[in-house]
């Protein structure tokens, strides 16, 4: 009679307006294989536990809550009693927890008379709501006298862990100085160590580049081209007028063989005068381009260009210019 008496109490406390409103529910695994939970009577102890536990749930006095269901427990397992301590331990920010709780109410001993089926139904209902719990930052910061600010807030001494809801937030970590901020992604119930760097680090050596083999491959062609100018400009202003200066002295002395003399010559100085200025223009347009390519070349001195220029002259007076690339 005793235990029959006890059941209805506690049948009456999980009424709606008692602790959680018959808190049943709760799907097993995927592919767990069914267990089903022994039905037995609860003790006049464990009613009378459980009814103050309502009362202090009500009054949202969660590590009074949690106490008195535990002492409940602690005289026998009843899977009601660790549905409503699961979402005590929920309320007050113990996520984990409240997971091991419903993990057990699924498989404890169940009150005579409550529906199983219902009690699963708010176990799933009340595991979402776990999404919502917050995850662990492990704040670690250098200087490690900085503090943090989250999302604009006041801040917080840095190397300590803070409980943040889940989703994006904006640390920013200062000493008044030094100012270091990141972006972060908070998961629930999952523990982050996130690094605040705000001192100043040492700059690194300049990196020489090697110049390249083209700069001085191309200053030579250049000086070689500026070279075979002068030396067209020698020819045509020196040699070139004084062998036209024989040339008219030869016609007014009407002297046929030293007039065809002096025009042989004259001739062959144009010719040559004319070679020296191409062979030096298209010679020294190559040192240019060379030196360019060079100067603007970002690779190892070991690696070959990517392009090549070369110039060229045959002895028949043709000059130009050679373009080799590499892909």
């Amino acid at each position: 009679m005793t235990h029959r008496r006890a059941a209805a109490s506690l049948r009456y406390a999980l009424a709606p307006a008692a602790l959680v409103a018959l808190l049943t529910g709760g799907a097993s695994a995927p592919g767990a294989q069914e267990i089903k939970p022994a039905t037995v009577q609860p003790t006049d102890a464990q009613v009378q536990l459980y009814e103050k536990a309502t009362e202090a749930y009500q009054a949202e006095d969660w590590p009074k809550t949690i106490e008195l269901l535990r002492s409940s427990l602690a005289l026998g397992e009843l899977n009601v009693v660790y549905l409503n301590l699961g979402r005590a331990l929920f309320r007050s920010g113990q996520c984990d927890q409240a997971e091991d709780a419903y993990a057990k109410a699924l498989t404890a001993p169940r009150v005579e008379g409550l529906d199983i089926e219902d009690l699963k139904a708010r176990i799933v209902e009340y595991r979402a709501e776990l999404s919502a719990c917050p995850g662990t930052l492990e704040l670690v910061c250098n200087p490690p006298e900085m503090t943090v600010s989250i999302d604009g807030k006041v801040p917080v001494p840095c190397g300590q862990e803070l409980l943040l809801a889940p989703g994006e937030h904006v640390l920013t970590a200062s000493d008044g100085q030094l100012t270091a901020q990141t972006r972060v992604v908070v998961t629930s119930r999952q523990r982050q160590r996130v690094e605040l760097d705000a001192a100043p680090k040492a700059e690194a050596p300049p990196v020489e580049r090697p110049t390249s083999l083209l700069v001085p491959i191309g200053v030579g062609t250049t000086l070689v081209g500026v070279g075979l100018l002068a030396g067209g400009v020698v020819v045509d202003q020196v040699v070139l007028d004084d062998t036209l200066t024989e040339l008219e002295d030869a016609i007014l002395a009407g002297d046929e063989a030293a007039r065809k003399t002096a025009r042989d010559d004259a001739d062959g100085l144009q010719t040559t005068v004319l070679i020296l200025y191409a062979a030096g223009g298209v010679v020294t347009l190559g040192g240019v381009v060379l030196t360019t390519l060079g100067l603007l070349d970002d690779g190892p001195a070991e690696e070959p260009p990517a392009a090549h220029l070369a110039p060229w002259l045959t002895p028949d007076g043709s000059a130009g210019v050679s373009w080799q690339g590499a892909w």
